[in-house]
């Protein structure tokens, strides 16, 4: 566990609670969880209770979060090595990629929009390669 715990949340101004602990310990431990699977491993928590910490966690930069789907926010830990996720339309399936391989991406919205765009734990939906293999869909291009 990071032990700037404490030290984050002191700097930006809030105490150290066990339930904030807590919600932050299982953040790292599941890598990727909605709100209420959080709160599902934290019976003694309230689920506002869980909200109210990953509030507290985000702001002070222990977690991000990001959109996978239409459901509720992904979070997990701040890594290191900020990546992208790769969500299957079709299965659910999901995977992390380095956001070095949208580099000429970014590098052309800058160039063609002077836009400088944050791909930092996004979310890109698609088909998986075993789906793709069966699908008689295809994304679109």
């Amino acid at each position: 566990m990071n032990d700037g715990f404490e030290a984050r949340l002191r700097d930006g101004g809030y105490r150290r609670t066990d339930q904030r602990r807590d919600v932050w310990e299982t953040v790292e431990r599941l890598r990727h969880a909605t709100p209420d699977q959080i709160a599902a491993q934290l019976p003694g928590v309230d689920t506002s209770t869980v909200y109210r910490a990953l509030d507290v966690l985000l702001d002070v930069g222990l977690i991000t979060h990001t959109h996978i789907g239409h459901g509720a926010p992904v979070y997990h830990a701040v890594d290191p090595t900020p990546h992208m996720h790769l969500v299957c339309q079709q299965c659910g399936t999901q995977a992390s990629a380095g956001v070095a391989l949208a580099d000429g991406l970014l590098q052309a919205l800058v160039r063609e929009h002077g836009f400088a765009a944050d791909l930092d734990y996004i979310s890109l939906p698609g088909l998986c390669a075993e789906c793709r293999g069966s699908a008689t869909v295809q994304p679109s291009e």
